[in-house]
């Protein structure tokens, strides 16, 4: 691959393990906060305790068959533990379709690459994944 090439490519990959989170309508002010981690969005993605990465989720979302009213986020966490959200949010482990894609601001996209392994959990199986952002 030329240098050319290599200046093009615009991709990483990126791999944990895939909650849903969504806000809790019977809780008042759930959809005050921006987000359910508390923290500041740098850019599209930033970090919580535990967090490796998040995306927010909207009607451009394909393959996420979780359903969640309001605004909703996937969550990469580093171990099958469900990350600590605000009062007011759920978690539950992700249900991702083979053509899942987020659009993330405009033509930047998060894209499923494959799953990785699945584990137990108390709320249920939570599957490890890999997925390529695209940074153009």
């Amino acid at each position: 691959m030329g240098d050319d090439a290599m200046s093009r490519d615009t991709s990483a990959r990126i791999r944990g393990f895939v909650w849903f989170v969504y806000p809790d309508q019977a809780v008042p002010g759930a959809l005050a906060g921006d987000n359910p981690f508390g923290v500041d969005v740098l850019e599209d993605e930033t970090t919580a305790p535990g967090v490796v990465v998040f995306w927010a989720v909207d009607a451009t979302a394909s393959g996420v068959h979780n359903q969640g009213l309001g605004r909703s986020f996937l969550a990469l966490t580093e171990s099958p533990k469900a990350p600590e959200v605000g009062a007011g949010w759920t978690v539950e482990p992700a249900r991702l379709g083979e053509d899942c894609a987020i659009e993330q601001r405009g033509d930047r996209w998060v894209r499923l690459i494959r799953e990785l392994d699945r584990r137990e959990t108390p709320v249920g199986p939570v599957a490890e994944c890999e997925f390529e952002i695209d940074r153009s």
